[in-house]
């Protein structure tokens, strides 16, 4: 189990390898990088709530 350290605004423009969230396990902080460019079109899970292993955290669209 990890915590939501932070993630990026709804609606932000990001391209491949973009940092989009960073998650705290263990005390490390790992962060997490777009595959693909797109938006950020949700957030599931607030600042400081726990994260399972596969859990989804956000969703980011193609970008048109």
């Amino acid at each position: 189990i990890a915590s939501l350290v932070s993630s990026l605004p709804v609606g932000s423009a990001v391209g491949p390898g973009t940092k989009v969230a960073r998650i705290e396990v263990l005390g490390e902080h790992i962060d997490l990088e777009a595959e693909r460019g797109g938006f950020g079109e949700a957030v599931f899970v607030e600042e400081g709530q726990l994260v399972q292993f596969d859990a989804p955290i956000l969703r980011l669209v193609a970008a048109a």
